[in-house]
């Protein structure tokens, strides 16, 4: 894989995890047309990697299989040291751009991945519901980051999330998640920082019963039968 100023990533990165300290499985069936399953911490996450994040979570089948594992991008961490310009610093279209990266989690935080808009997506790219499309190959994923005319929007998201199966199942039960289904393209929300305050509160108004709902059309195995009770 190339290595395009990663490096450069990697101390803004650990920066940011520090003063952040206080901040699947089968498939079945999918979301509900223009609908993404997204993972929302709960108040009382207890992972400070994780608390109030918003994971837009990735169909299995989409991965091609390259992740055996329940994956999902963290959408709304952007890393306020980590400029693309920082990223790609030969990159003539981001010479007078702005743009930040964000911090998808804490598995491989060098390697990047893309999330767009376009009608067609282009090489290995997932497409979900409304036109979003990610683009988890790393090669393919910086190449259109210096290209902005490539796309509509994009996040370039460094790092991933992900779980065994069992894992996300138990932290699920043990009140760590949220899981809510929303339009994929609130990955582009104005306001990244206000987007885990506008889904948690979406998320409460969910009966507790319905949370495995919401997460079971892309992502709930067959053996995932819980009670109401369990819910509350």
């Amino acid at each position: 894989m190339r290595r395009i100023g990663f490096f450069l990533a990697i101390a803004g990165i650990a920066a940011w995890l520090a003063a952040s300290a206080a901040l699947a499985c089968a498939q079945t069936e999918p979301p509900p047309p223009g609908m993404s399953s997204f993972l929302v911490a709960r108040p009382e996450m207890p992972d400070p990697l994780f608390a109030e994040t918003v994971i837009l979570m990735l169909p299995q089948a989409g991965a091609g299989g390259e992740f055996p594992l329940v994956v999902g991008l963290i959408v709304n961490k952007p890393l306020r040291t980590v400029t693309l310009r920082k990223l790609f610093p030969e990159s003539p279209a981001l010479r007078q751009r702005s743009d930040l990266a964000f911090f998808g989690g804490p598995v491989d935080i060098e390697t990047p991945a893309i999330v767009y808009r376009a009608d067609k997506p282009a090489g290995k790219a997932i497409r979900l519901p409304g036109g979003v499309c990610v683009n988890l190959d790393p090669d393919q994923a910086a190449a259109m980051a210096q290209d902005p005319k490539q796309v509509r929007d994009f996040r370039l998201i460094l790092g991933r999330s992900q779980w065994a199966p069992d894992q996300l199942h138990s932290e699920i039960m043990e009140g760590s998640w949220y899981t809510v289904n929303a339009e994929a393209s609130i990955v582009f929300a104005a306001d990244p920082a206000g987007l885990w305050n506008t889904m948690a509160a979406r998320a409460r108004l969910i009966p507790a019963a319905k949370h495995l709902p919401e997460l079971a059309p892309g992502l709930r195995p067959a053996w995932w039968a819980l009670s109401d009770e369990a819910w509350r």
